[in-house]
């Protein structure tokens, strides 16, 4: 038994076919492998001990090193450490999303 020969549109369509659902098990498989999403970023306002004292402090001394309140960062549930409660699990350092030209890191706050 022997089949017809292919057209040269058939092997065209064949082709396309082939390289279409690869495309696509390619593009599945990318998306699994997506880191998950960071958790939304906010700051606080801390004495030089860790202590969240209000945002007011920082906004009028810049919040930055060598002044007396300095801006913790961290995932947005640090907003809810109360005034005088020391911050955890956050940094001093700006997360990557709120620096650059024009970016800014406001977060909420919370007592």
């Amino acid at each position: 038994m022997s089949t017809a020969p292919r057209t040269p549109l058939q092997s065209v369509v064949r082709q396309m076919s082939f390289a279409t659902g690869v495309a696509a098990a390619l593009s599945i498989t990318a998306c699994q492998q997506q880191p998950p999403k960071q958790q939304a970023s906010t700051r606080i306002c801390t004495d030089p001990s860790g202590a969240r004292i209000p945002d007011e402090n920082c906004h009028r001394s810049g919040g930055g090193a060598g002044s007396a309140a300095l801006w913790y960062f961290g995932a947005a549930a640090l907003a809810r450490t109360a005034y005088g409660q020391r911050a955890t699990g956050g940094s001093y350092t700006a997360p990557e999303s709120s620096r650059g030209f024009g970016a800014t890191a406001r977060g909420t706050a919370g007592g």
